[in-house]
């Protein structure tokens, strides 16, 4: 079974001639990202690693990119959260530090909203093209933990801590000019012409020299500290504790409360 197996439930993985587009595969749940999604984005990266891809589109199918992880699943195992969070966060941690280590230059292609872990997700690729109506939030402060998948230690790299602690202790969402102001976003583009553009970006990358484009990417990420692999492990350990404190579940439990009176867990 290849790394663009049709079984893949919850992803979708092109190959093409020089690069790969990786879809996310829940658009009816809004890109959230479950155990299984993190799992097989995993796999798909690890497999990449061991073949000759020069550049990688990561997107989504339907309206938005991700809204972030999938509180339905999570409340499932709010009585004991430390296995379930504890695959989940082997998965991830190892999905982020291989988009970091792959010499391929990874372009983000976000429409509509890309929230949570789902802006997470975004900012581990090298490049984010954004539709105009696009917009950028780290809700988790709502439900009483802090953002996975490095959100901290990307928005402190492009913007600092200021602004990273105006984005991350206010929840408040950026739409795309002002998330290019930021430094988050490389370009805004008409929808009509997001992936066309975004093919032309990694056709360029794939016919670039691929071990030079990576030492230029592993030269970048090492000038800063805390190196990206200690940093999730303090990430992870904080996580553990916050997930396990009355606040989350109450924060989950009031989450889902209001999202099924308005309908926005329905199908």
């Amino acid at each position: 079974m290849g790394w663009f197996s049709k079984d893949s439930k919850t992803i979708k993985v092109e190959k093409k001639e020089g690069y790969v587009i990786i879809s996310l595969n829940r658009p009816k749940k809004f890109n959230r990202i479950n155990l299984q999604m993190i799992s097989e984005l995993n796999s798909a990266i690890k497999e990449l690693q061991q073949e000759e891809v020069r550049s990688v589109i990561m997107t989504s199918l339907g309206r938005d990119f991700s809204i972030g992880m999938d509180i339905e699943e999570v409340e499932k195992h709010l009585s004991d959260p430390k296995d379930y969070f504890n695959q989940f966060f082997d998965h991830l941690f190892s999905l982020v530090l291989s988009i970091r280590e792959m010499n391929a230059p990874f372009i983000a292609v976000v429409r509509g909203r890309v929230e949570g872990l789902g802006f997470s997700l975004s900012l581990c690729c090298d490049f984010i093209l954004a539709e105009i109506s696009t917009t950028f939030s780290s809700p988790n402060v709502n439900l009483g933990v802090i953002p996975i998948g490095g959100l901290h230690y990307f928005l402190n790299r492009l913007m600092g801590p200021q602004k990273s602690r105006e984005i991350i202790f206010t929840g408040k969402v950026i739409g795309s000019n002002q998330a290019v102001e930021m430094g988050i976003v490389s370009g805004i583009i008409d929808e009509a012409q997001l992936i066309t553009e975004a093919k032309n970006l990694a056709m360029y990358f794939a016919n670039q020299p691929t071990q030079a484009l990576g030492a230029s990417k592993k030269l970048i990420d090492g000038a800063n500290l805390p190196k990206l692999h200690e940093y999730l492990e303090i990430e992870k350990k904080i996580c553990m504790n916050l997930i396990m404190s009355d606040d989350f579940k109450e924060g989950i439990h009031s989450l889902i409360s209001e999202d099924t009176k308005s309908g926005f867990m329905a199908d």
